[in-house]
């Protein structure tokens, strides 16, 4: 898991590049004293969905869940989070803008906005509705969502939905990766582990000769191979780049004796996977752009309908265009 471990990594790279400015960090004089003494407050529900900013239900550009008139120890409470939140930032600083609450503040002659965005860390700050600072910030949305309950107002919980769908995400694709090193030839498992594991894809070159020792007969090497290809999430796109390994390698084979050995053979549900995916792959019509027309007719209809079995339409339709001619 190793290498998982140092592409999640990689994915929150972005998140810190803002730490060297953290000394900077602060709100404009007018801003802060805006937050310290309002004459009149109002408090945004907001979607990060981006709409026209000259919509109705549009907040500088995003979706307007509901708002509120805050008055007395709300308001101290909503000026109080908005300013914590600068105060205590951590100097990380996303790449991305999702904000789900803001505060518009009448001080003196003047209307002060404040957008927050506490997922990517970032608050943009507008004076009579024209853009300003943007401010680095940290905290939680959960104080501002339960004034926002309290007021009537409907909060976005999206940032909640999308924070446990990302989780479901890396579940599957630890689970992926689990089943791809099972199969994985024992042999090749000290050559996976000396790739460099913030490299995005990884090379297939250092695998052909542990995978020749440790496999001499080819056909054997071949069905090895056909198998390892066709154990993964059940996806032909979008899965990781890892997963590509054992069809670079078969590519070190004519798409004839790939054939011959699997029409010779009793694939396992696995090998014909791995077959119908190297056939129907990107990398096999690119490179071999008219060897479809060696596959039999009758081995065709086998592996499309293993494909079409599939619940992934992408999948499906990779299939028919590979093995029905449609």
């Amino acid at each position: 898991m190793r290498r998982l471990a140092c592409l999640i990594a990689l994915c929150w790279l972005w998140l810190i590049t803002g730490a060297a400015y953290a000394g900077d960090n602060a709100l404009p004089a007018e801003f802060a004293q805006a937050l310290s003494a309002p004459e009149r407050m109002e408090i945004y529900s907001l979607e990060p969905t981006v709409i026209e900013t000259n919509a109705a239900a549009s907040f500088y550009g995003h979706k307007v869940l509901g708002h509120a008139p805050v008055a007395g120890d709300d308001m101290r409470t909503a000026a109080a989070e908005f300013s914590n939140a600068v105060k205590q930032w951590n100097g990380a600083l996303g790449g991305c803008f999702e904000p789900r609450q803001a505060l518009s503040i009448q001080y003196k002659t003047h209307r002060y906005d404040f957008v927050i965005c506490f997922t990517c860390q970032v608050m943009l700050l507008y004076r009579d509705q024209k853009p300003g600072d943007e401010i680095g910030v940290t905290g939680s949305p959960d104080t501002l969502k339960a004034l926002l309950i309290k007021l009537g107002v409907k909060p976005s919980n999206s940032d909640v939905e999308e924070e446990r769908a990302r989780e479901e995400r890396w579940k599957k694709i630890e689970a992926a990766q689990t089943r791809w090193l099972a199969v994985m030839p024992p042999a090749l498992r000290s050559t996976w582990d000396a790739q460099d594991p913030y490299e995005p894809i990884p090379d297939a070159a250092p695998f052909r000769a542990p995978l020749a020792k440790a496999i001499p007969d080819e056909r054997e090497r071949i069905l090895t191979l056909l198998k390892w290809y066709g154990t993964d999430t059940d996806l032909w796109s979008g899965y990781s780049a890892y997963e590509d390994i054992p069809g670079d390698l078969l590519l070190d084979y004519p798409t004839a004796r790939i054939l011959e050995v699997a029409q010779s053979s009793a694939l396992d549900n696995a090998q014909t996977e791995g077959l119908a995916r190297f056939l129907a792959g990107w990398d096999f019509r690119k490179k071999r752009p008219n060897d479809l027309a060696l596959v039999p007719p009758a081995l065709k209809q086998t592996l499309l309908a293993h494909s079409l079995k599939s619940g992934d339409d992408d999948k499906k339709e990779r299939a028919r265009r590979a093995f029905s001619g449609d």
